[in-house]
């Protein structure tokens, strides 16, 4: 029989290539429970910011806000903020209403970095409702990713294309459109 040659490659790759299905050159910029961009050029350059992981990266990710709006409830409960509608959605969603709730919360090794992301949606949630610490965090949030990108897309040149992909990016309209 013939053979099929294979190529291995990781799963930015992969996206890239699903996310541009005429091999042109452009980016994806990710934002799910960690956030990374990648992209490649018309010869095949690749370039890549991000994906280090929520203990030196993952600015932007829905990790990053879910810890954001843990604090920003924590700051609103010990008087080192303003209060915030946060509070009230944590305490409904999680059952968190106390300090000593969240850090259990945060630290407890069933919660995980997961976890903590699954917060994330409570921060549109409230936006939507005007709240001012979502909404710094969301901006945040938008600026970090834009942060990731801007390298990459320089790298490749004008006319890259950016697609955005995971669930931050996809499931929360205030993001996208900041």
């Amino acid at each position: 029989g013939s053979k099929i040659p294979l190529l291995f490659v990781g799963d930015m790759e992969t996206a890239l290539a699903g996310a541009f299905l005429d091999g042109e050159p452009g980016a994806i910029l990710v934002s799910g429970t960690g956030s990374f961009c990648y992209g490649q050029d018309a010869e095949g350059r690749a370039h890549r910011t991000g994906g280090e992981g929520y203990l030196l990266g993952d600015l932007g990710s829905a990790y990053a806000i879910g810890r954001d709006i843990l604090f920003a409830v924590l700051c609103a409960l010990d008087g080192r903020a303003s209060p915030t509608a946060l509070s009230g959605f944590l305490a409904k969603e999680a059952g968190l209403l106390t300090v000593r709730d969240i850090i259990a919360f945060a630290y407890a090794p069933e919660t995980g970095k997961g976890g903590i992301a699954r917060l994330a949606p409570l921060a549109e949630r409230a936006y939507a409702a005007g709240d001012a610490a979502a909404s710094e965090i969301l901006q945040r949030a938008a600026m970090a990713l834009a942060g990731l990108a801007r390298p990459v897309l320089e790298r490749l040149g004008q006319s890259a294309r950016l697609a955005l992909c995971g669930g931050a990016l996809e499931n929360c309209a205030p993001l996208r459109a900041l």
